[in-house]
């Protein structure tokens, strides 16, 4: 597939599988959603409910479990999915990809 990552649902879970690269540009989308909200990392990671090291973890790329970004997706007002295909737009450089994603109420 060219090294590119895909998401999955598996029993109703967001799955990530996929090289370094993708983990950084999650956590990067997450950061600028996370500023665009208005949230501190705190505040986001109480949101979520996950620890703040979590958030942090996510956010400089070190890791992206299935639970966490689930849990930040939803508390961005997003699903995983629509995080996911964010922060494929913004690692190619499409730009007009990502405007055209709701947030979910």
């Amino acid at each position: 597939m060219g090294g590119q990552s895909r998401p999955s649902l598996r029993n109703g879970s967001f799955t990530l599988t996929g090289e370094p690269a993708c983990l950084m540009s999650i956590g990067q989308t997450v950061q600028q959603l996370r500023v665009e909200s208005g949230f501190s990392q705190a505040q986001l990671a109480d949101r979520a409910h996950i620890t703040l090291r979590a958030l942090c973890n996510v956010e400089d790329g070190k890791t992206a479990r299935p639970r966490t970004i689930e849990r930040i997706a939803r508390a961005l007002g997003l699903t995983p999915m629509q995080l996911y295909e964010r922060a494929a737009a913004e690692r190619s450089g499409n730009a007009s990809l990502d405007r055209g994603v709701e947030r979910v109420g």
